[in-house]
């Protein structure tokens, strides 16, 4: 026997053993196990309800249980003595696990599942020892789709996409010898239409604008001006984003001669200023090329001439004097 049974405020005897308490009727609702260091408690229907053990070898534990008896909550103090962190595990109705929360995976984790129990989210506090957090993301089969991924000290963070094989598709990688890089099969670019380069564009006379031609700068290496002689064969590309159709893709490097103030169209669709007035009526197909008014092409008739002076093809037409035509840019 060892201590002492208090009842309604009297001391009885040593006592050492089990505890159980039950309701009038004869219902046990609580379990009292002194050797073991544990606790049951149970509903009206004599289930259990709540479990606490003082001592699992490893650390304490707890259960909760729903109406029915099944498993709702764990928690553990210790899962193991190799691996002491704090673990939680959260069950829906049907006894799937949905929530983990694991202090000691290699790092901090929070697991989360749908209601069939197929995990459908992973946060690692590490990915691996010496590693930065990571986020994994399933579909519905279990099958890893997206990786997030903050990465070590010495390497930049990404974002990786799997198809529903579990194949890497798309990676956006923030530091591949030092330059940020997008790694896919296809690109879908659906927010314009042309491929751009960035130039700067001396315009001393004439104000730059949207739709202007505009040829290599012979004073000026890797700068552009504003076209203003017919079929000038230095005619470089169409400064884009008139007629409300923007650049597709944009290219340039910082710090660099490869980079400028403008959008310069070198291929697909942009609207160009055109002139008719001496060239004639622009119909779609139609050559074009520079005229003597900066920034407007014409109809290139001379063929002699528009040899390498040719920017594209005509996709509309323009009857009147100026206007926009849009060209299919095609540098001949």
């Amino acid at each position: 026997m060892t201590g002492k049974l208090t009842v309604n405020s009297s001391e009885a005897a040593d006592f050492h053993g089990d505890i159980a308490l039950f309701e009038t009727d004869g219902t046990k609702t609580v379990d009292v196990d002194a050797d073991a260091g544990l606790l049951r408690l149970y509903n009206g229907s004599s289930i259990e309800q709540l479990h606490i053990s003082g001592d699992n070898s490893t650390g304490g534990l707890i259960y909760f249980y729903n109406e029915s008896g099944a498993t709702t909550i764990y928690m553990d103090g210790e899962k193991s003595s190799t691996t002491p962190g704090g673990l939680m595990r959260l069950f829906n109705g049907s006894s799937k696990l949905t929530i983990v929360l694991d202090g000691d995976a290699g790092g901090e984790q929070i697991a989360v599942a749908d209601s069939t129990g197929t995990r459908t989210i992973s946060i690692e506090g590490e990915e691996a020892p010496g590693d930065g957090a990571q986020i994994l993301m399933y579909n519905t089969s279990g099958v890893q789709t997206l990786q997030i991924d903050s990465d070590s000290t010495t390497a930049g963070g990404y974002i990786q996409l799997y198809d529903s094989a579990g194949h890497a598709t798309i990676t956006l990688d923030g530091e591949t010898g030092g330059d940020g890089r997008i790694t896919t099969q296809e690109l879908a670019i659906t927010g314009g239409s042309d491929l751009s380069e960035q130039f700067d564009i001396n315009a001393p006379k004439t104000p730059v604008e949207a739709g202007m031609l505009v040829s290599i700068d012979p004073q000026n290496p890797g700068k552009l001006i504003p076209s203003d002689e017919p079929y000038d064969r230095k005619v470089a590309g169409i400064v884009s984003g008139a007629g409300g159709v923007k650049p597709g893709m944009m290219m340039g490097q910082n710090g660099t001669i490869a980079n400028g103030e403008y959008p310069v169209a070198l291929s697909g669709r942009v609207y160009a200023l055109a002139d008719t007035s001496e060239g004639g009526e622009i119909k779609p197909g139609d050559l074009l090329t520079t005229s003597r008014i900066p920034g407007y092409a014409m109809k290139a008739t001379d063929a002699e001439k528009r040899s390498g002076a040719v920017i594209g093809k005509a996709m509309t037409s323009l009857k009147t004097k100026k206007g926009l035509v849009l060209v299919l840019v095609s540098l001949q």
